[in-house]
This record gives structure tokens, sequence and C-alpha cells, in this order.
């Protein structure tokens, strides 16, 4: 008989920053109710694998033959862009190095490294890229088909493998449960994966799917899609509810836990949590031990928390975040919280906490702040907030900086009062204002989110965003600017006339949206984005949040450095450019390992010049050489030459008559990135 307790998996690929809250709040529950429960995160090993492959992989490799084709230079780009870090030798070093950088550009060096080495292990794959934060492929998470086929080409292959290599060498403890988390679409081709290799080395094993994948797009046991045929349960909503359940009984009875829901002839069971539970359960606090935590691809210890489940405001017209939890009491016990993120950092087991709530009502954050204070804790923390009356006290600012409180993302929405009353936000343009300028003064980093095309918005409400924006006192540190998007279930949908096209949609899940976007809003978003980046330099706003809380302050220069060129300043030819004659027609080539496409290259005579000429060339010489000032910008700010003497006297000027054709991509240009699909 099966030994009562439970697996969770966590497959890959997504951000491997910080741990995913679901699973270890799933884990500190099941230690409340003494309930045998095993987290492993797999997304983490993934990342391990990658780079330290990547550096054994980069030592072993052979030279690259003069005739080669453009793909195997593709390859040894990024090779050569790897090595050019040889004191990283394994995972540790690389996140003792990320610890320790005191600058963006150290910072976006060993960011750049990991990328890289996604990449190389991706040229193992002619369709799929896996990237630090997810997936890209031809195959449509969305779509069922595609899941089918993915799951179909890929059982026998090096992904496979490593997936069987990793589930051979794990400990199963004689429990037959097995948990699959999946909470974002770019793990579920590979969740798949892991639940067919599975049943194939375990072959007794119950597996339950869950998560917040799980939550968003399945409903019932007809919108299950084929992952119903790759595992016993689907389970929606808390997973808390299921651990109270299997805690309950007194011995493993898998026949009726699948019998309590919904199912089709040769599909999974469909649970909810209500189908299995009637109370109303408390939230406890995570469960992760130290040494997981520091295995994380973070220059500190980021602990993911939260205090509420959702929104106290719940009245914005855009919004669909409607989250509501059938046996999970909505009333978290924020004292409790307070009290283990005190006795927890007194341990040592975090240096820094990212709070996920949509928002946190400003008496909680209080408390918490004059708790820390109280008992003598500071760490660095941040959050989501919303810009109300409360934020306005210079007082309430002061103590949530003196607490720790070193970055707060809010969402502002707009520059213009009129369209902030039609999204129904509920705040005072100038109230916000004043909220910025405060958390700027004591220290305290603020990130806003932007939207632009909300319906009734004009032209001069974009300027007035705009505006707001470049404002030397209501300026946030950063922002971004998305282009609103409809979805049938936001309360705006129900004001508005409209229909959405169907036809010919593969079976699967699909997203009623529309997207109210032009090339005028594009415009617009470019030039506010261009215009901010040159007024203020804007603060490093890093890959994940936990990151920016772990270096706020820390890093010493901005991210948008510009190119200052000098005539005296001297040149040389980037260590990260390899170079082949191709003898299909390109001829001479240079290229470098490029962070979005994978390559960037130059081919022909100009490929062969710069090769020839950039040795510790001054500006000058390389403009008599037949260079003009444009085509030097171009070559630097695209990784080709680098500079290695500033120089000084009369800065050149940029005049958009460049001589280089840059070529982008090669075999990653026909891939999609997984969130993509969101909009099918």
């Amino acid at each position: 008989m099966s030994r009562k307790g439970m697996h969770l998996f966590i497959p890959p690929n997504f951000d491997p920053t910080v741990p995913l809250l679901g699973p270890i709040q799933m884990a500190g529950f099941a230690s409340s109710v003494n309930y045998e429960f095993y987290l492993c995160d797999f997304n983490n090993m993934f990342v391990k694998y990658v780079v330290e492959n990547a550096i054994i992989e980069v030592c072993n490799n052979e030279a690259l033959p003069n005739n080669a084709d453009l793909s195997k230079l593709e390859v040894e780009a990024c090779r050569k862009f790897i090595r050019l870090r040889r004191d990283i030798t394994s995972y540790n070093e690389l996140i003792n190095k990320m610890s320790i950088c005191k600058t963006s550009s150290e910072y976006w060096e060993l960011i750049d490294y990991v990328r890289a080495c996604y990449d190389l292990y991706s040229f193992n794959y002619h369709d799929l890229r896996f990237r630090l934060d997810g997936l890209d492929s031809k195959y449509r998470w969305n779509v069922w088909n595609d899941i089918e086929n993915f799951a179909a080409e890929f059982l026998d292959s090096k992904l496979s493998l490593l997936i069987r290599e990793w589930l051979m060498a794990y400990d199963f403890k004689g429990c037959d449960l097995v948990g699959i988390n999946i909470t974002f679409e770019s793990q579920l081709l590979i969740a798949v994966l892991f639940c067919r290799i599975i049943k194939e080395i375990k072959p007794e094993a119950f597996i339950i799917i869950g998560g917040g994948f799980v939550n968003s797009f399945i409903g019932s046991a007809d919108s299950m899609g084929p992952i119903g045929k790759y595992c016993n349960v689907i389970f929606a909503n808390e997973g808390e509810a299921l651990i109270e359940y299997l805690a309950g009984q007194e011995y493993p009875d898998y026949g009726k836990l699948e019998s309590l829901g919904e199912s089709i002839k040769g599909y999974a069971s469909f649970i909810k949590a209500s189908d299995i539970c009637n109370k109303r359960l408390s939230v406890c606090p995570p469960r992760i031990e130290n040494g997981e935590i520091d295995e994380y691809l973070s220059p500190c210890k980021v602990l993911p928390l939260r205090f509420t489940y959702k929104c106290y405001w719940g009245k914005c017209k855009f919004c669909t975040d409607s989250e509501s939890h059938s046996c999970l009491d909505a009333r978290y016990n924020f004292e409790k919280m307070t009290d283990y993120c005190i006795e927890q950092n007194v341990k040592k087991l975090f240096d820094c906490i990212y709070f996920l709530d949509s928002a946190i009502p400003a008496k909680i954050l209080g408390f918490f702040a004059e708790r820390l204070i109280m008992n003598d804790v500071r760490f660095n923390w941040g959050t989501n907030a919303r810009l109300d009356k409360e934020f306005c006290d210079e007082h309430f600012i002061e103590k949530l900086s003196k607490s720790g409180c070193n970055f707060i993302k809010f969402g502002l929405e707009s520059g213009s009062q009129k369209v902030l009353d039609l999204m129904n936000k509920g705040i005072d343009l100038h109230m916000a204002a004043k909220i910025i300028n405060l958390c700027r003064k004591h220290g305290i980093l603020v990130h806003t989110y932007i939207m632009f095309a909300f319906p009734g918005e004009s032209p001069e409400d974009r300027k007035l965003t705009s505006e707001f924006l470049l404002s030397d006192y209501s300026h946030p540190d950063n922002y971004n600017c998305s282009e609103f998007i409809l979805y049938g279930t936001a309360p705006v949908a129900k004001e508005l006339t409209y229909s959405f096209d169907i036809a010919d949609v593969d079976e699967g899940w699909h997203s009623a949206s529309y997207g109210f976007t032009n090339d005028d809003i594009k415009s617009d978003i470019a030039k506010m984005r261009e215009d901010f980046d040159k007024k203020f330099f804007p603060a490093n706003i890093l890959i994940s949040t936990g990151h920016t809380i772990s270096l706020s302050g820390r890093l010493g220069d901005g991210n948008c450095k510009r190119i200052v060129l000098f005539e005296n300043t001297v040149l040389s030819l980037s260590d990260a450019v390899v170079d082949i004659y191709e003898g299909s027609g390109c001829g001479y080539i240079i290229a470098k390992w490029r962070r979005r496409d994978g390559i960037i290259f130059i081919k022909g005579e100009i490929a062969s010049k710069i090769k020839s000429c950039f040795n510790s060339i001054s500006v000058n010489d390389a403009l008599n050489l037949g260079f003009n000032s444009d085509t030097i910008f171009d070559l630097i700010d695209e990784g080709f030459i680098t500079i290695t003497e500033s120089g000084s006297g009369m800065p050149l000027k940029y005049e958009n008559s460049s001589q280089v054709d840059f070529c982008y991509g090669n075999r990653f240009n026909s891939l999609r990135w997984y969130g993509y699909y969101d909009a099918d």
C-alpha cells in the first residue's frame, strides 16, 4: 500500500529568480496539519543544469571551420560569448558574482551570460527556444492539437532524457501521490512530458495537476483538454483544500478521491476545492529551507509573500482580477505573517521580501513597518500598492522607508484625471503626484503602470500622461506602458458594443480579448519612452522584481548609458565577435550573440573591413579610413566594437547615415514567445 503523503513537482520553464509562493504556502499548510509533503522545484534544477552544461560545452568544443554555414556560426557566436566569462566555473559561482556586483553593467553582463546559456542549450532543438522567463515554440500552448503533437515529438528527445534522469534519481519515499504544479503557460508543454515519463517509470503513480494555470483556464471536465489524458485528477482552486482532505484520510484512497469529481471517459476526474472541503482554512506562512532558497538565480535570498489575496478596491473597469476562494479565509492573519517574517529574518532564511498582493491596505503596511522597527529588524522589501490618500502622509512614507521598504509598484494608468474617472480608478491625480514625490524623497523606488487607448482617451489625454511622467515633481523612477486590451469579463465590456470573431479557431483555451491599438498609439508610447529615458536616465528595473528589491540603491551606474565619442576615443573589435567565410553567396561574415535574436551579423566587404581595421584605432583614424561617425556609433551600440579609451574634446553627433546593414536572427526567428498566444 502507498505511504500517506504527497510529492509536488514544479516543471520548467519560467522565471527562476524567486520561489513560487503557492507551492511553498501549501508546504506550510501541510506542516500545520502534520501531512507529509515533499516539494521539488525542477525549474530551479533546470537553470542550474543549463548553466553548468554550457560551462562544460564551451570548454570542450572544437574550432569553427572557415567554410561553416550560418547556423554553425550562430552556435559559435553563442559559445564565444559564454567563453568570455571563464571566471564563472559553476552555477554557484554565478550566483556569488551576482551577489557582489556593484554596477548595472556588471549585473546585465551576468544576466546576458545566463541568457546565452539558455540559447546554447536551445540549439539542441529545432523548434524550441528556452529563455529565462519562458519558452518560444512553434507549438501553441493553448491549442490542444499542438499539445498532443509536442508530447509525441519530444517524448524521445534530449529534454525527455533529462527529465527521465531527474525522475529516476528522485526518492519517492514510498508515496505514489504526485502533484504537478502548472502556474504559467510556459510550463504546460513540459509538464505533459513529466506526466508521461512519471507513468512510464512509476506506473502506480497517481498524478494530480493543479496550480494557477488550471484556475485560470479550466472550469469543468469538458475544458480539461489533452492534459486530462496524462493524469488522474485535475484539481482547481486552493491546494490547501486538497491537503486538508488528504490529511483527514486514514489511508490513501485515490479511487474515492476520483469519484468526488466530474469525469469524462478516458480523461482525468475534474475536482474543485469546494467538492471536497466545506471549511474556511487559514492561510499559513510558507515553508522553505535555507539551503533551498539559496539555490535560486538571485543576488539575494528573496522570499515571496502575501498579506491579502485580492485588491481591496476591486472597482477598476478594465480589471479582470476578481480572485476568490471557496475554502480559504479571506482575512489573512497579517499579525502572524509579520511575526513569521521577523523570526525567519533573524534566522537568516531570507534577505528581502516581495509582497505579491494586488494592493495591500495602508493599515496593514503600517502595522508591518511598525513591528519591524519596534523589533529592530530591517530588511529590504517591496510591494504593490494603490495611490490612496493614506500614502500622502509623509510620516507614513518615512516609516515604510525606515523599516526597509525600497520599492513600490503603483497602478497610475493615466496622467489624465478624465481617463482615471472613466476607468473608475478611485484616485486623485494631484494626490498621486504627491505620493510619488514623497516616496522619491525618502528613497523608495517607484515604478508605475501606464495604459494607453482606454475607451474615451484622446491624444490630449496621452499628452497629459506624458507631461505627468516627465514632470520633475511627479515622475516615477521608471514605468512601463501597455496598450489597453478589452477582455469579455471586464466591467467596461458591459458598456461597449462589440463582438469577437471566433471563426476558424482551433480547439483549445482562448481569451475573449481585443486590443485597441494603432500606429499613433504605438508612436506615442515610443516617443514618451524616448523622452523619459533622455531626461531621467531611469533607475534600473531588473529582470525580476525580486532582483530590483535586492539591488535597489546598490548599482552604481544608470541603465541608459549613452555612447559618447571624441576624435581621440580609442576603439577595438569586441572579443565576442566570430567570423567565417560562407561559401553560399554571403561571403565574409562577422557575427556575435545577441540576446533578442540569437545572432546579429554583418556580411560582405564591409565586414572584412571592420575586422581588419578596428584594432586599437582612434575614431579619427577610423573616419580617415572611410567609416562615418554613425557607423561607429551603431557598431558600438550593437556590440561589434568597444571603447577601450574614452578620449576627450568635442563630442561627435549621430546623424542617421550608417553604412552598415545589420542582419538579425536565424534559427529562432520562426518561433513565437509563449505569451504571444494569449491573444489568440
